[in-house]
């Protein structure tokens, strides 16, 4: 009788040890802020398994169905029959304006909170900024550019654009793509296993100002970014090019897989420099490199860069990554420095 008690009192100890399995099934969600003059707007899509969940007491039933509608997203579930929830929000004081200058030409973009970037369109896409502080006036010249959120699919920045595109109603207008959500999240019974936010301030309608004295110019522009370059190595390393055969060497890093390999952006390396940073050879998907800051003291430059990483849990391509960031900077500097946000030194680099 003893063999039969130790077994049970083994098993029970097992099973006290088990990780608990969450019950039913599992959803993700994708929320989408679209914050207008007249009114805001908040878009949420559901992804994952059919079921029914609850929100402020109502019942949404999540069905594995196609719609045909100009909202719908590939792979996202039906939400009550629709392709999304919806919800409209009072109006909203805009955080960032853009005018273009006289007679220069050129966009003057003042921003009151971060900015993770800022894109215009007038037929077709511009980039005209990337992470702007808040409290701050950038003077630009459009970047030919598609544009990118980093919350958002590929899916769903295609459908959010094509329907600004439509209520603009022809006039040109620009997105600021906000570093953080202005309205709380909404919660849902069960909860999402993930959760994504995306805060798109727009302004419609760009008009032009007598500007005879511009902000001064910005110190850098971004001229690449991405995952898939040819740097093979684990361990960080930055580069600063001031001669265009640096260059051609740096570019080959980047474009060495791309199958046609595209030509180098143009700059006047006469004038300017090209800063490189790689992070390194990643397990997977879910790795980027932005930049925050770029600062010039005397004839050394800083760049702050954010590194991200994919977080616990979440779907991420099993592939491997490089990612990278290519800068123009307007000087031509001796030295530069690559730190994270939080100041640790991640790579320097020299001129040749």
């Amino acid at each position: 009788m003893r063999y039969p008690t130790l077994l049970l009192t083994l098993l029970l100890v097992l099973s006290g040890c088990l990780p608990a399995q969450t019950p039913g099934p599992r959803y993700t969600t994708s929320e989408i802020q679209l914050l207008l003059e007249d009114a805001a707007e908040r878009w949420v899509y559901f992804y994952g398994d059919p079921q029914t969940i609850q929100h402020q007491g109502a019942v949404l039933e999540l069905t594995d169905e196609r719609l045909d509608h100009i909202w719908a997203v590939p792979g996202a579930l039906a939400v009550n029959g629709a392709p999304l929830l919806r919800e409209v929000l009072p109006g909203v004081r805009l955080p960032a304006r853009t005018v273009q200058a006289i007679p220069s030409g050129r966009f003057v973009v003042s921003t009151e909170t971060e900015v993770r970037s800022v894109w215009y369109y007038d037929g077709r896409w511009y980039k005209l900024a990337r992470a702007l502080d808040a409290d701050r006036i950038a003077v630009r010249v459009p970047d030919r550019e598609e544009p990118e959120f980093a919350a958002l699919t590929r899916e769903e920045t295609r459908v959010i654009l094509r329907e600004l595109v439509q209520r603009a109603g022809g006039q040109a207008f620009v997105v600021y793509e906000l570093e953080e959500p202005v309205f709380k999240r909404l919660r849902f019974s069960p909860s999402p296993r993930r959760h994504r936010e995306a805060a798109l301030a727009v302004q419609f309608g760009v008009e032009r100002e007598l500007i005879l004295v511009e902000p001064r110019p910005e110190l850098w522009r971004l001229l690449e970014q991405g995952t898939q370059s040819g740097y093979t190595l684990r361990d960080p390393q930055g580069f600063l090019a001031l001669s265009p055969t640096h260059f051609a060497e740096v570019w080959d890093l980047i474009a060495q897989n791309r199958v046609p390999r595209p030509a180098p952006p143009s700059v006047d390396l006469g004038r300017h420099s090209v800063v490189a940073f790689f992070w390194g050879l990643k397990p997977t998907g879910g790795y980027r490199v932005d930049v925050r800051e770029v600062r010039l003291a005397g004839r050394t430059l800083t760049v702050v860069l954010e590194l991200q990483s994919p977080p616990p849990g979440a779907i991420v391509t099993q592939a491997l990554t490089s990612p990278y960031v290519l800068i123009q900077v307007n000087a031509r500097p001796d030295r530069v420095v690559f730190v994270d946000d939080q100041g640790r030194l991640l790579a320097e680099a020299f001129g040749e």
